[in-house]
């Protein structure tokens, strides 16, 4: 793949908590990047929730090849929401607390191994999954993890990574009323989350399946990539086969 148009989004705060000097560090890494490949590109630094939405709408727009993406997942959730379906790939340089989707597609942690696999020749078709007409790249989730993940992202700036969420996750393991199991039993079977044998865990069903829908009365919390929403009396998940390139 040719790479002629190029655009970086970066997110000032993902992974870094409260360092001011991070954003300068990352515009000034990847200048140093492009400029060593003789490359360009348009630089933005996101400064607020759905400005890497807006940004990746307009590479789009103006027919980038390539759109790099500094930050985590939630970052990522909006660029790739914009560019898929598109010609326009996407590069990954992970920064979050998850990283599910560059973790996945084993786009290495360390910035400047990433700039080198998001430059590069490599591009990758994957999937889409939507949940009624939202996108998702990793994961979504209805119910105990829907509710993690609305607590975890009501933790300010600097105060999350890790730990925070393995500590809220034991303690409303402890309080969520939706299982019908005891206390004992959540933590016996969430080891199978740790060990990667979830489809060991009692009473767990995996099953493919082209469309899924999930109803109930009122209201169904949910995340999409860590981003939690809610959605009334059902939700319906769906694929879109091969609708975004990445880069690899």
């Amino acid at each position: 793949m040719h790479i002629a148009r190029i655009a970086a989004i970066v997110n000032p705060v993902s992974g870094v908590g409260l360092d001011p000097y991070a954003a300068s560090a990352r515009v000034a890494m990847l200048r140093d990047a492009l400029t060593r490949r003789q490359l360009s590109a348009t630089i933005d630094v996101t400064a607020r929730a759905g400005h890497a939405r807006d940004l990746a709408r307009a590479a789009v727009a103006s027919r980038a090849d390539l759109v790099i993406v500094w930050g985590g997942d939630g970052t990522v959730n909006e660029v790739g929401s914009e560019l898929a379906g598109s010609p326009t790939a996407l590069g990954l340089i992970p920064a979050g607390s998850g990283n599910g989707l560059a973790g996945g597609l084993g786009v290495p942690r360390d910035p400047h191994a990433a700039l080198a696999t998001a430059l590069g020749e490599r591009t990758l078709a994957v999937d889409v999954g939507m949940l009624d007409d939202h996108p998702f790249f990793n994961i979504a989730g209805i119910g105990f993890d829907a509710h993690i993940a609305r607590l975890f992202n009501q933790r300010p700036r600097g105060r999350r990574g890790r730990v925070p969420y393995v500590v809220i996750g034991v303690r409303e393991g402890c309080r969520y009323a939706g299982r019908d199991r005891s206390v004992l039993a959540r933590f016996r079977d969430a080891r199978h989350l740790a060990l990667g044998s979830v489809h060991r865990a009692p009473r767990m069903v995996i099953q493919p399946v082209r469309t899924a829908m999930v109803e109930t009365a009122g209201e169904i919390e949910y995340h999409l990539d860590g981003e939690p929403g809610i959605a009334r009396d059902r939700v319906t998940v769906t694929i879109r086969p091969r609708a975004l390139m990445v880069k690899v």
